[in-house]
């Protein structure tokens, strides 16, 4: 917090050419900052729930972020002189609530966390000697949206709310598909491991790869068919004009590139912290982050920020190729055929999928429509598509389908 002004003006270099947005961005900053100790707790009660192979609060956790910073904005924003203030009070309080709406559940498995200051058991020092490695490979993550914002802070305007937003379009299906199944994963790939059932542990990572695939693949074609009219209709008002629409669409066009990869990599470094090595990773990410440099340099040229969104979903391709390349020398063969076997499925049933919704979008004419004539048009849109996914799939016997049409009848 002592150090915002300094840090803002090297992440995003290009905002001191305008004194007003430097000054807000610092201040916002340092107001913000607090919000690392209680996402620190989410994620440690996260990961302990997770550990004893509980799933629900952890996953709704995040809502309640989303329902803090939309209240501020109704409750709190009006009596601001500077409205966006509102928003970071709203990231705060959503943090403390991530956190405290875990506790019932950690109390309930007797886990409910105390002070304490004694660092002799020796499960904390395996802890902090593995933790080393993972807080670096977090650091590279953030290195890595440090380059783009460093990019993009000296492009024209608007064009890191463009990558903002589309960034965020982009972690919907991250974190609903891609965290939900690695979340899932890690306790039994980690189980495996500890009773060296390497048979077992190959069939898992498996099919975590291709449950993985099988979901994401529909959703990156979903997103770059659907890019203009999901932004036109989520963002598109007031101050969001069409102009900002186009670009953040555009943005997205890029960035779903690397929806895949950067889903299946998350799978795959969950595979190294089950195996207690999570220095690997770390060299790869930090690979993966010379490429992002050198992509970004050799993009943002003829592309401006879509080559940066670019960039990222490249160096992700990297990234997700060398931990693949790195497994299978370590652990031999674990069904890279039925792997690309079950890919090619999905992305012969989502071409399918992307033409139809397409052509609803096309025959419905989106642009200049009403709002509630585009929510019906999307919804129409969104129900072609997976009803046309399912159908295929089903048509090309993709196991991945039949399986998740048996655990949906198990749960029911």
């Amino acid at each position: 917090m002592i150090f915002s002004r300094e840090i803002v003006w090297l992440m995003s270099p290009g905002f001191a050419r305008d004194p007003e947005k430097f000054s807000i961005t610092v201040s916002l900053t340092r107001l913000m900052f607090p919000y690392m100790l209680f996402i620190g707790l989410m994620a440690m009660a996260m990961g302990v729930l997770n550990s004893l192979r509980h799933f629900t609060a952890p996953a709704i956790s995040p809502i309640f972020l989303s329902l803090a910073v939309i209240a501020s904005i109704f409750v709190i924003a009006p009596f601001l002189q500077t409205p966006v203030y509102a928003l970071a009070i709203g990231v705060i309080i959503g943090g403390a609530l991530q956190f405290l709406v875990q506790l019932p559940y950690l109390k309930r498995h007797g886990f409910l966390p105390l002070p304490s200051l004694n660092f002799s058991d020796p499960a904390i020092k395996r802890i902090l000697v593995l933790m080393g490695p993972a807080a670096v490979g977090v650091g590279v993550y953030q290195l890595n949206i440090f380059v783009t914002i460093w990019f993009s802070s000296q492009l024209a305007e608007g064009s890191v709310s463009y990558l903002y937003y589309a960034s965020r379009l982009m972690e919907l299906p991250l974190g609903v598909f891609g965290v939900a199944v690695t979340t899932a994963v890690l306790p039994s790939l980690s189980e495996q491991v500890s009773k060296k059932e390497w048979d077992g542990f190959r069939r898992s990572l498996s099919f975590a790869v291709r449950i993985v695939n099988f979901v994401n693949i529909p959703a990156t074609v979903g997103l770059f068919v659907l890019s203009y009219p999901i932004v036109d209709l989520l963002f598109r008002r007031g101050e969001f004009g069409s102009a900002a629409a186009n670009g953040t669409s555009v943005a997205l066009y890029y960035y779903t590139i690397g929806l895949v990869p950067v889903s299946v990599s998350r799978v795959l470094t969950a595979v190294f912290y089950s195996l207690k090595d999570t220095a690997t990773p770390v060299l790869i990410a930090l690979v993966s982050l010379i490429f992002n440099v050198v992509f970004c340099f050799i993009l943002v040229g003829p592309l401006s920020y879509g080559g940066l969104a670019l960039a990222t979903s490249l160096s992700a391709t990297v990234n997700c190729a060398v931990l693949l390349v790195v497994l299978k020398k370590r652990f031999g063969r674990f069904g890279g055929g039925l792997i690309l076997t079950s890919a090619l499925k999905s992305t012969a049933a989502s071409a399918v999928m992307g033409a139809l919704i397409y052509l609803v979008i096309r025959v419905a004419g989106f642009e200049g429509m009403g709002s509630a004539a585009r929510v019906l048009v999307m919804a129409s849109a969104l129900v072609v598509g997976v009803v046309t996914y399912i159908a295929s799939s089903r048509a090309l016997k993709t196991e991945e389908m039949a399986f998740l049409k048996g655990f949906l009848k198990k749960r029911g």
